[in-house]
């Protein structure tokens, strides 16, 4: 089945968006990051099964395998960057009181108060995280090298160390195509503790345990937040995909 077509029991809630998620509620705040941060993660996952199909068999000329592992590269570095900013942002931030302004609890504040099923899986997240110190010190160190890295002054000291190598650019005048490799060779050097593909990939097993993890915290925790908040409730269109 092709991973974004419709499945046999998808079901499309529609439903007031303040009736589910109250600004003012740290909790609802945290479950819709962590939510969103899923579906960026689940999307990545989609791509990567399309990328799969298309991947080029032994016979594929050169420009052709470039093409299809630069764009791996790149969900990589999507993936690893959001993995980075969901630890960081959300289940590591802590917030500091305000001057007149109370502090919010933090996810553990709020966790702490859940029934014992949401703290169990949540734990079994908090102890994957430190157990797989390889893979979450290479998620910190790749997303501060190797992406969503634009700043001026960080080209300008890559292209001291690299620009004397060799760069490569797809170019289709026709279809006027770029694939501009380059732009990557560069990003791989800023800074220069660079970090090789195969690192990723000797923690890869570490990846997918924090990753299936932290989907498994998420759901169980919206699926305590659904029934306690009764939002089945507030849900005023449910419908089947087929259903017109």
């Amino acid at each position: 089945m092709k991973p974004f077509c419709s499945h046999p029991d998808d079901v499309l809630w529609k439903f007031k968006i303040k009736d589910w998620f109250d600004e003012a509620d740290p909790l609802a705040r945290d479950i819709l990051k962590l939510l969103a941060a899923d579906e960026d993660l689940m999307n990545i996952e989609r791509f990567k099964e399309i990328l799969e199909a298309d991947k080029p068999g032994e016979q594929a000329d050169d420009i052709t395998r470039t093409k299809w592992n630069k764009t791996q590269f790149f969900l990589l570095r999507l993936r690893l960057g959001f993995l980075y900013n969901v630890f960081k942002d959300i289940i590591n931030h802590t917030y500091k009181s305000k001057k007149g302004k109370k502090r919010r609890p933090s996810l553990d504040d709020l966790v702490r108060d859940m029934v014992p099923k949401v703290r169990t899986i949540y734990k079994e997240l908090r102890d994957a995280m430190k157990d797989s110190k390889a893979a979450m010190t290479v998620i910190d160190s790749f997303r501060n090298c190797s992406s969503f890295h634009y700043e001026d002054g960080s080209f300008r000291k890559a292209l001291a160390l690299i620009g004397s190598e060799n760069g490569e650019m797809i170019v289709n005048p026709i279809e006027l195509d770029l694939h501009s490799i380059v732009a990557y060779q560069v990003l791989d050097f800023i800074p220069r503790e660079r970090i090789s593909k195969d690192e990723v990939l000797k923690i890869k097993e570490e990846i997918e345990l924090l990753q299936g993890k932290l989907h498994a915290f998420i759901f169980a925790l919206f699926d305590e937040y659904f029934l306690t908040h009764s939002l089945k409730e507030n849900i005023f269109s449910s419908e089947a995909p087929d259903s017109g």
